[in-house]
C-alpha cells in the first residue's frame, strides 16, 4: 500500500521516496496468492500454491457485488500482478503489475470488466504470456 500513499502525497505535491527506496509490502515477499479486503483493512495469504485453478477459486470465492478486494498474485518475490476493486457499479475493477528487481510499475488503462478478466490477467500473468500488456493495455 505504500505505493498508493506516495501517489496520493504526489498528488498533493509533496515530495515523495523514489520508487526502488520503498519497503515492499509483505505480500510481495511471499510468492502465492493474496487476498486484501474492505480497502486494506486486512489481508491474507489464500493460497501458496499459483495455478490457473487456485487463481479462478479465489477470484469466484470473493462477493465483488458488495465487496471491495484486491487479489495479488506474487509469482516471484518482488514480482506481483493485482487485480481489483468492486463490481458494485462505483468502485470498478483495475489491474497493476509491479517488478522490484526491474524498477517497474504499470497500471491497465483498459480495466478489467469483470471476474473472468480479471482471471484472464493472472492467468496469462502466472503463464509468462505477455499479452496480458497489450490486451488490457499496460503502461
Amino acid at each position: 500500500m505504500n505505493w498508493l500513499i506516495n501517489f496520493i502525497l504526489s498528488a498533493g505535491g509533496n515530495k515523495i521516496r523514489k520508487f526502488g527506496s520503498i519497503d515492499p509490502e509483505p505480500h510481495e515477499l511471499t510468492v502465492g496468492i493474496h487476498v486484501i479486503y474492505d480497502y486494506g483493512s486486512s489481508i491474507e495469504l489464500s493460497t501458496n500454491e499459483i495455478s490457473d485453478n487456485s487463481i479462478r477459486d479465489t477470484i469466484l470465492s470473493l462477493d465483488w457485488q458488495s465487496g471491495f478486494y484486491q487479489v495479488i498474485c506474487t509469482l516471484h518475490p518482488g514480482q506481483t500482478m493485482e487485480v481489483g476493486g468492486s463490481l458494485n457499479g462505483i468502485d470498478g475493477l483495475s489491474a497493476s503489475y509491479r517488478n522490484r528487481s526491474e524498477n517497474i510499475e504499470l497500471v491497465t488503462n483498459l480495466p478489467p470488466e469483470s471476474t473472468n478478466e480479471m482471471i484472464e490477467i493472472l492467468s496469462l500473468f502466472i503463464n509468462n504470456n505477455l499479452s496480458w500488456k497489450s490486451k488490457f493495455q499496460f503502461e
